[in-house]
Order: C-alpha cells, then sequence, then structure tokens
C-alpha cells in the first residue's frame, strides 16, 4: 500500500465519500493506490477520515469510511494588508495553514499596493497547505477594508503591530485565539494606527528588526500558536 497522505473532500454522506477527477487522478495514477487500500482525508471542517477505496477510475474514487476523529479548531485569526505580490500572499497562507489558523481577512490598506485579490486561488492555496501538513481545517478567508476589518475584528483585546519602537506588548503576550493585525508593505498610515489607538488595541511588536509583511504575519501566528 503507499505511503501516508492526507486527501481532501467535502463530498461526505452517510459512511461513503466521493473525489472528483483532480483527487482520483492523483489517487490512482500518480500515487498508485487501488481497490482495498486504506486512505486518510480530511473535509476541511475538522473531520479526519480513514477509509477504503471501494471503486475508482479516471474521473472519480469512491470510499467507505471505517473511522472518523474530531480535530480541535485552531482559533488564532490573523489581519494582514495586502500584498504586492500574489506569490508572497500564497507563501503566506502556506505556511500560516501549516501552523494553525482559524481566520485570514486581507485587508486593503492606505499603503497597499492593490486592491483586489482572488479569494477562489487563495483557498487552493490552502487546501495544499492542508493536505501537506496532515490538516483538518481550512481557515476562512476574507476581504475587506481596513476600516471594515478593524470594525469586526478591532476591541481591546485584539493586537495590531507596527513598525514603531518600544511598543509594549511583546509575542509572549499573544494566545492561542487572539487577533493580530499587520500592515502591508509599508505598514500602516498614521490615521490606520490612530483608529487602532482610539479603538485601545494594543500596539505589538515583533522583535527590533524590520519585518516583511508576511515574516510578520507568521511570526505571529508561530508565537500564539506556541505561546498560547
Amino acid at each position: 500500500m503507499p505511503g501516508h497522505f492526507t486527501f481532501f473532500t467535502q463530498e461526505v454522506k452517510d459512511n461513503q465519500a466521493v473525489f472528483g477527477e483532480s483527487e482520483a487522478k492523483h489517487m490512482i495514477q500518480v500515487l498508485r493506490f487501488s481497490l482495498g487500500d486504506s486512505i486518510v482525508f480530511t473535509d476541511g471542517k475538522g473531520k479526519r477520515f480513514r477509509a477504503e477505496i471501494t471503486d475508482s477510475s479516471k474521473k472519480a474514487v469512491q470510499v467507505k469510511i471505517l473511522n472518523i476523529e474530531e480535530i480541535p479548531s485552531p482559533e488564532f485569526t490573523l489581519v494582514v494588508g495586502v500584498l504586492k505580490s500574489t506569490d508572497r500572499m500564497e507563501w503566506l497562507l502556506e505556511k500560516a495553514v501549516e501552523l494553525g489558523v482559524k481566520r485570514v481577512v486581507w485587508i486593503a490598506c492606505e499603503n497597499s499596493e492593490r486592491s483586489k485579490i482572488f479569494l477562489e486561488k487563495l483557498m487552493k492555496t490552502c487546501v495544499a497547505a492542508m493536505k501537506q501538513s496532515h490538516g483538518a481545517w481550512l481557515p476562512i478567508l476574507e476581504f475587506m477594508s481596513f476600516k471594515e476589518a478593524v470594525a469586526a475584528y478591532g476591541s481591546n483585546q485584539s493586537f495590531f503591530a507596527h513598525c514603531s519602537e518600544d511598543l509594549p506588548f511583546k509575542p509572549n503576550s499573544l494566545v492561542s485565539n487572539s487577533v493580530v493585525f499587520i500592515g502591508p508593505e509599508g505598514d500602516f498610515s498614521e490615521s490606520e494606527i490612530k483608529m487602532a489607538k482610539n479603538l485601545g488595541m494594543r500596539e505589538l511588536q515583533l522583535g527590533t528588526r524590520i519585518l516583511r509583511a508576511e515574516t510578520a504575519a507568521i511570526a505571529a501566528c508561530a508565537a500564539a500558536n506556541l505561546c498560547g
């Protein structure tokens, strides 16, 4: 039987599941799974299944579910400015999913160099990262303006990191269910920092060096998972 891989489908009903053409091709033609083999898959909603392949073709694979395991959800929420490079956004998502993140909110800030993103494409990156890391949760992806994000997720219990020196809160202040705002390239604007302060949001310093936005985001995600 081939090695251990985690597959993905949300076509689950009763004690059976079906995988579409892309996943079926990878399973049967690339990884050489066959009838009767045991596989592990997830629905991306916290369930990890062990199943047996009962039918396969080039376009679909059907399995019988043998066991279901409930996996606790990550609780960390990352709110991060839209980046200029799609590749860097995909890299950020890949690492955040590997570490564990409940929600990633992309925000259009005053210093953002782009105002449109394609969440569907970014979700494909999340699926690949979840499978690679044997996870069971896909993050919620959202896109909104800075003002909308502050209204939805800003409070005196949330954090925002920016490039000023000697900020009062350090990474060990984060816990697993923290909400952290990270600015885009060029950091938050002065007016955005003022808005966050007026809400009582906690100013977070992620070390003494100037980090790329995606590096700061992953540092916050790692700290929340390790410290919390």
